[in-house]
């Protein structure tokens, strides 16, 4: 299912749906809270807490499954020599 722009802020939307940040990060702060490595804490703000809340420097409670928190995946890409 495609999740049109109009329903973001009630529902999480595809991560390119508001546009890239100033560094060119999409999806950063207001689609879904990111957990950390912190057990029971995400960050970064959601569609569902107050502008306010919606701040790297706040932690965010994490409890349970929900559609408001996610993770996000980061790798780093090593090059092998072929012989």
């Amino acid at each position: 299912m495609k999740i049109k722009k109009s329903r973001c802020g009630i529902a999480t939307c595809e991560v390119m749906a508001l546009g890239a940040n100033i560094y060119g990060l999409y999806g950063i702060h207001g689609n879904v809270s990111e957990l950390t490595s912190k057990n029971g804490i995400s960050k970064g703000g959601n569609w569902k807490t107050r502008f306010a809340d919606n701040q790297i420097e706040k932690d965010l409670p994490f409890d349970s499954i929900n559609a408001w928190t996610g993770f996000r995946n980061i790798a780093r890409q090593r090059l092998l020599k072929v012989k």
